[in-house]
């Protein structure tokens, strides 16, 4: 992975913080945004020394208070059969 490259966990909104470190060890990904949100969950001082303990950086710390400019929420906009969200 690029130096310059950093991986937000929002994107892969529907995974387990545990779910993310795995991925980002095993796709080589060295510098990622935080999803609030998930570390809440996780708990913040286990999700802190995983992070730490992982060798990865934290370029970015992102809240779970996400409003599109519509004022849809990631959370409360419908899903298409996939799973994924759809554009409101």
């Amino acid at each position: 992975m690029h130096e310059r490259v950093s991986v937000s966990a929002v994107s892969s909104w529907q995974w387990s913080f545990d779910d993310d470190l795995a991925f980002w060890a095993r796709a080589g990904i060295t510098q990622v945004g935080l999803s609030l949100r998930k570390c809440d969950e996780f708990g913040l001082d286990r999700a802190v020394a995983r992070v730490v303990d992982a060798g990865v950086r934290v370029t970015l710390a992102e809240t779970t208070r996400f409003r599109g400019a519509c004022g849809t929420s990631l959370t409360n906009r419908p899903t298409n059969r996939s799973g994924l969200r759809r554009p409101t």
